[in-house]
C-alpha cells in the first residue's frame, strides 16, 4: 500500500478486483456514521394481521427455509433468520422502505429488529405470524440427487446465484449465472413458462433468490438444502460408475 507514488495509483490499486459489497454501504458512511442514527426502535414488535400490511411496506419472510417454500405471502422475499439476515436485507431493499416481517412465534425477531438497526433499517412496523386464511405462493424444493437427475434430461434452466468468485471456480454447464443482488437489476433471459432451478452453495441465497424470480414472474426449484457442489461433486460421481454387466 506504500509503494503507490501518488494518491491516484493509491485509489486505482484499492478499487482494483474489489469484490461486491452491499448497497447500504452508501448509507452507512454518511449521513448515519457521521451524524448518528434517529431514535432507538421499539424491538417488540407489534403483531399484524395481514390485511393490515400496508402497501408500501416490504414483506420479509424470516421462517425456515421450508416454511417459505411451503406457502408464503406473494410479493414477500424469504431471508431465514440467521446472522446474514440483515445484511441481505440490506442489499436487496431499498433503504428506507418500511419492513414488516413473518416469522413463528418463537423466533427471537428482537436479534432481527437489532440486525436492521445496525445498518439503518429502523422502520420495522410489525410481525406477522398467522397467515390462516390467505392464499399463499408455493414453489418446490429438492435435493442433489433429484438436481442431478433432472440435469440428464437436458432441459433443465439452472440460474445459479453465487458471487461471481464462486461461479469462476466451477460451475453447472449451461447454467444462467446471476449474482443475487443483481436479480432485480438484469434480465435473466430465461423462458418464463419453463421452471427455473435455482441453486446457490448451500441453499439459503437460492431461497432469498425465489421470492425476487416469483416477482418477475418466473417459477422457481429451488435446490434448498445442499449447493451447486455438492451437484458438481454427485453429477461427476455419477458418470465415473462402470456401466452395470448384462448376465448371461
Amino acid at each position: 500500500m506504500l509503494q503507490h507514488e501518488n494518491a491516484d495509483d493509491f485509489v486505482a490499486h484499492v478499487l482494483t478486483d474489489l469484490a461486491p459489497y452491499p448497497s447500504y454501504y452508501a448509507h452507512m458512511g454518511c449521513p448515519i456514521n457521521v451524524l448518528g442514527p434517529g431514535p432507538e426502535p421499539k424491538h417488540v414488535l407489534p403483531l399484524l394481521a395481514v390485511e393490515d400490511i400496508p402497501d408500501d411496506s416490504q414483506v420479509i419472510d424470516v421462517r425456515a427455509r421450508s416454511d417459505f417454500a411451503a406457502g408464503h405471502l406473494p410479493g414477500s422475499i424469504g431471508i431465514p433468520a440467521s446472522d446474514e439476515t440483515g445484511v441481505w436485507t440490506g442489499w436487496l431493499v431499498e433503504f428506507g422502505t418500511r419492513l414488516v416481517l413473518v416469522a413463528d412465534r418463537k423466533q427471537d425477531t428482537a436479534e432481527i429488529v437489532t440486525q436492521l438497526v445496525r445498518i439503518g433499517y429502523d422502520d420495522v412496523i410489525g410481525v406477522v405470524h398467522d397467515l390462516g386464511g390467505v392464499e399463499l405462493v408455493a414453489y418446490r424444493s429438492v435435493d442433489v440427487a433429484a438436481f442431478v437427475d433432472a440435469l440428464d434430461t437436458d432441459q433443465l434452466q439452472v440460474l445459479d446465484v453465487r458471487a461471481p468468485s464462486e461461479w469462476s471456480a466451477g460451475h453447472v454447464d449451461g447454467s444462467t449465472h446471476r449474482y443475487l443482488p443483481d436479480i432485480r437489476q438484469s434480465d435473466l433471459d430465461l423462458e418464463k413458462d419453463r421452471e427455473v432451478w435455482v441453486a446457490c452453495g448451500s441453499g439459503y441465497r437460492a431461497t432469498i433468490a425465489a421470492g425476487l424470480i416469483e416477482q418477475a414472474g418466473y417459477t422457481p426449484v429451488v435446490l434448498s438444502e445442499a449447493g451447486v457442489t455438492d451437484v458438481l461433486t454427485a453429477k461427476a460421481k455419477t458418470r465415473s460408475q462402470p456401466a452395470p454387466q448384462s448376465g448371461f
